[in-house]
């Protein structure tokens, strides 16, 4: 109508868009922003990633924990970053106004703000209270029969075929779907293991649909994440 679309509606309006299955890329507003861009002829500029910490802020460094990839097949990529010193909380409302708007609901800062970057670039991470976890991270298929407590409070069965991510004792999360109870991030966490992974499609969508346990997360994971989010500070996102 040649005016700027603010103009047509108050603050804080949702706009809703229909996407097709093979486009699992739009599940994150950076490229909603990228098409915009494309239809009107006008640049888009993903924001520098950069990392540190200072005196008032907790303290981010390299994972100490040992992670080993034993399913390469189903996990070509995952990395780790230790956060430590973090502070459990309600999240300022700033925060959890912009997810409720699109129909997340807040738990904490720390789960939040995860929950944040997911809707902005599309890739899921996950926190875990990295002083609940025993040893190392081995990301491998389950064993047969194998159980697994989920964040929703529900004891699992897994099968040969799903992907875990496990500790030295015990599984502590369904690769792509959801983390676990006994590793999650409550207001008693003070370190945290943040994780941010590349897990087949496939894989994700057989165990999401099998175990009849959707998420945000498998939404996009099954229909695929753009491999460049998952550590744009390691090379050009594309």
């Amino acid at each position: 109508v040649g005016v700027p679309c603010g103009s047509l509606f108050p603050a804080g309006t949702c706009l809703c868009g229909e996407l097709t299955p093979n486009r699992g890329d739009v599940l994150r507003h950076f490229v909603l922003a990228r098409e915009i861009a494309a239809l009107t002829n006008h640049p888009v500029v993903l924001s520098a990633v950069t990392g540190g910490s200072s005196e008032r802020d907790a303290a981010v460094t390299p994972a100490t924990t040992e992670v080993e990839i034993t399913a390469l097949r189903e996990c070509p990529f995952y990395s780790a970053r230790r956060i430590e010193g973090v502070s459990i909380g309600p999240s300022p409302a700033w925060l959890r106004t912009k997810i409720e708007a699109v129909g997340v609901r807040s738990i904490n800062n720390i789960v939040d703000i995860s929950n944040f970057v997911m809707l902005e670039l599309g890739q899921p991470t996950h926190a875990f209270d990295a002083d609940k976890l025993k040893g190392g991270i081995n990301v491998r298929l389950a064993q047969d029969g194998e159980k697994f407590l989920a964040l929703d409070g529900k004891i699992y069965s897994l099968g040969e075929n799903n992907l875990v991510i496990a500790d030295a004792e015990r599984v502590v999360g369904i690769a792509g779907v959801m983390g676990g109870e006994e590793t999650g991030v409550t207001e008693t966490t003070r370190n945290v293991l943040l994780e941010s992974a590349y897990f087949l499609p496939s894989s994700v969508r057989r165990t999401a649909r099998a175990l009849n346990l959707p998420s945000d997360a498998s939404d996009r994971f099954g229909r695929g994440v753009d491999a460049g989010m998952i550590r744009p500070d390691a090379g050009t996102a594309k």
